[in-house]
This record gives structure tokens, C-alpha cells and sequence, in this order.
């Protein structure tokens, strides 16, 4: 029972990864459908929940051994970073979790466009 209980929580975070990833390239297209005051309520939105989005992806990072769970994090952590106030990038243990991540295989990729967005940030 806890087996599944387990199973069915990562897959909801999957999900929920996949969707906030989606929400987020959406809203920082210029060419989508959305009126501009929906646009605006969007980012607001996912604006005063970035501490709860990056402390889920540095918990399911730092906690998860299911590489599919650990990408779908990382790219949602992508599609993020450049929505987070870059004071708390550096006050988190964020970079050395990429760091650690880099070297293996299957998170290579996107582990360097995350540590990308945050040089990007860095430099302005």
C-alpha cells in the first residue's frame, strides 16, 4: 500500500512539473493567445509562489532516485530559474545540487542549462 502511495505521488509530480514547466514557457511567450490581464495574473501568481515551486525542486532533487522524476524537476527547474529573484538562487544550495547532477549522464543536458540560466541571471 505504501509502495503505490509512493508510486502515485511521483507521478503526480511528474505531472504537476510537466504542467507548471508548460504554464511558465507560456506565459513568457510574446506570441500566446492570452489577453494581457490574464498574462499578468499568471505571473503574479507563479511570482508569489516561487519559494514553494523552488523548494519542491530542490526537495524532489535532493530526495528522488527516479531519473525520469529528477528531469522532469530539472526542466521545470529551467523553465523557472529565470523567475526567481536571484538572491535566493545564491542563497540556496541550489547550484552545488546542478553541480552534483552535471556529471551524470542522464541529467547532464539539462543540469547545464540550468547552471546556464543562473550564469545568465548572474550576469544580467
Amino acid at each position: 500500500m505504501l509502495v503505490s502511495a509512493c508510486y502515485s505521488l511521483h507521478i503526480y509530480i511528474v505531472i504537476y512539473c510537466h504542467i507548471l514547466s508548460f504554464i511558465v514557457i507560456f506565459c513568457s511567450s510574446p506570441s500566446h493567445p492570452l489577453p494581457q490581464a490574464k498574462t499578468r495574473e499568471l505571473k503574479a501568481t507563479l511570482n508569489n509562489e516561487f519559494r514553494l515551486i523552488h523548494d519542491l525542486c530542490l526537495f524532489v532533487l535532493n530526495a528522488s532516485r527516479k531519473p525520469d522524476l529528477v528531469r522532469a524537476t530539472l526542466s521545470t527547474l529551467h523553465a523557472y530559474l529565470s523567475w526567481v529573484p536571484l538572491g535566493y538562487i545564491l542563497e540556496s544550495n541550489i547550484v552545488e545540487v546542478l553541480l552534483a547532477l552535471f556529471p551524470q549522464p542522464p541529467f547532464r543536458n539539462v543540469a547545464l542549462q540550468c547552471l546556464t540560466e543562473v550564469r545568465v541571471e548572474l550576469v544580467g
